[in-house]
């Protein structure tokens, strides 16, 4: 059976960036209220990556997907700058089904803390 052929790619791939290659990623808006957060989802080998913008929504936003899907197996934060599609910084969610280790170099409490501005 022959397939019909895939249409072109409307994005060029991004580029692996330091010691872990990005690979594609499915990007979308978070809207609550008069704020905005970019948020990403990919997957890197056995990782489930959500990468969400810096601020209150970013982190309600992360809040719902660790009520989902469980506490994250490594949490941390980018600096604003590091990552281009995230400017003002990010903070990073990774869900490694192999891995019984967390690494969280950014407190879950403090996301926590930052999802509350949200909904005050």
């Amino acid at each position: 059976m022959d397939l019909p052929p895939k249409p072109p790619r409307s994005r060029k791939p991004r580029e692996g960036t330091g010691a872990r290659a990005r690979t594609e990623a499915e990007a979308r808006l978070a809207y609550y209220h008069d704020e905005t957060a970019r948020i990403e989802q990919r997957s890197v080998g056995s990782e489930d990556v959500v990468t969400v913008t810096s601020g209150p929504v970013g982190a309600l936003v992360l809040i719902a997907e660790c009520a989902r899907r469980g506490v994250p197996t490594s949490l941390e934060s980018r600096n604003a700058g590091d990552l281009p599609e995230f400017p003002e910084g990010a903070i990073e969610a990774r869900w490694d089904a192999n891995s019984r280790a967390r690494k969280h170099s950014l407190p879950f409490a403090d996301v926590v803390e930052l999802a509350r501005y949200a909904l005050a």
